[in-house]
């Protein structure tokens, strides 16, 4: 789980960085402001709930059920319409 959440913090460091492979469209410092707490939330969450397993095994599934129900819920990154546009 933790390379996995790794994986897609690399995915949007790598966007972040190449700005002229997304949509021009895209909010540059919108990606920035997710990418920050995908940094937050994605590994360091699964690393803590890793080393929570040693300590607690439920203790360890609660942390990754929150991990889950975290990026399940809405933000408000997800669902904004994009400049310029609106949502039909």
């Amino acid at each position: 789980m933790f390379l996995m959440a790794l994986g897609f913090v690399l995915v949007r460091w790598h966007l972040h960085r190449h700005p002229d492979l997304l949509h021009e469209d895209v909010d540059r410092a919108a990606l920035h402001t997710a990418t920050t707490y995908s940094i937050a939330m994605g590994p360091i969450a699964y690393a803590i709930g890793a080393g929570l397993a040693w300590v607690s095994q439920i203790g360890a599934f609660v942390c990754y059920g929150a991990i889950a129900l975290y990026f399940l819920l809405p933000h408000s990154m997800r669902g904004a319409p994009l400049s310029g546009r609106t949502r039909p």
